[in-house]
């Protein structure tokens, strides 16, 4: 499971026979996207075939929408479909720090069906292919013709644990059954995983603080 990854990590004991190691795991860890927020409009009555009135998030994801009904994602699709769009999606009213707790659903759904009631309300979009956890919080919704839109969402400017890996330093506390992290550059989000691959629980660090593992079972971790 582990072959062609670099062992030169910290490997500590926690709690007799509970242990984490500190590395990457390719293609395991969720992407979170904790960069500062950015803005998007498409303004009402605007041509959405153009790219400065879509939100190409990344390469497979392409937010816009036409005169009416709802937003799609235009990379992939030609228009919005109902109880569909968009395409390779889902979303939550949430925040990306409740990401374990929340149910995510097609977008109309995730939004009860009455996009009026977005502007103002934290929303969580799960790009699904790449596995990236966006924080969305829409502006305005134009809810007759023209179709406008707007919304801010976070960026991808926020490191990984894993990125960290060679400035952090991680301490535990017998007492308190805690994870103590230190030395982040900036803020990272971070995943952890039994030996088998299984995720036993993730969130995000934004400097020096605790983790707590009191919870979890002895054996072998990794954290990434």
């Amino acid at each position: 499971m582990f072959s062609g990854i670099s062992w030169n990590r910290l490997i500590l004991r926690v709690l007799s026979l509970l242990s984490f190691c500190l590395f990457s795991l390719p293609g395991m860890a969720q992407d979170f996207w904790y960069g500062p927020m950015i803005e998007f409009e498409r303004p009402n009555g605007a041509d959405w075939t153009l790219e400065e009135n879509q939100d190409r998030i990344t390469d497979l994801v392409w937010i816009t929408r036409k005169t009416t009904q709802g937003i799609f994602n235009i990379a992939v699709e030609d228009s919005y479909e109902l109880d569909v769009s968009p395409v390779g999606t889902e979303w939550s009213y949430g925040t990306l720090q409740e990401v374990e707790e929340l149910e995510f659903v097609q977008w109309r759904e995730a939004v009860n069906f009455a996009p009026t009631s977005m502007p103002g309300n934290d929303l969580v979009l799960h790009l699904i292919e790449e596995d990236i956890y966006i924080q969305v919080v829409f502006s305005w919704w134009q809810p007759y013709s023209g179709g406008g839109f707007g919304y801010q969402r976070s960026t991808p400017g926020a490191m990984s644990v894993s990125e960290n890996t060679h400035r952090i330093q991680v301490a535990s506390d017998l007492t308190t059954h805690r994870l103590r992290i230190s030395g982040l550059t900036q803020p990272c989000a971070y995943t952890i995983f039994s030996v088998s691959g299984g995720k036993v629980e993730q969130g995000f660090l934004s400097g020096e603080e605790t983790i707590e593992i009191e919870s979890l079972s002895r054996g072998i971790y990794v954290m990434a």
